[in-house]
């Protein structure tokens, strides 16, 4: 199961992999920060993170 997520929370999913790539792709363009979280189904728990993980620091 995929989730779009920002700043920590879900805003859509759960999902396929193939749909959440392509709503990021869509939604990435207009917000910066947006990322993909795969989950276990059995426990829920984070299996891996498509997208930016930290956010740069300006110099």
């Amino acid at each position: 199961m995929f989730y779009i997520c920002y700043r920590g929370k879900k805003l859509y999913g759960p999902m396929s992999e193939e749909e959440a790539l392509k709503e990021w792709f869509a939604l990435a363009g207009t917000v910066r920060e947006l990322y993909i979280i795969e989950t276990d189904e059995a426990t829920g728990k984070i299996k891996r993170q498509i997208g930016p993980s930290a956010r740069r620091k300006k110099k």
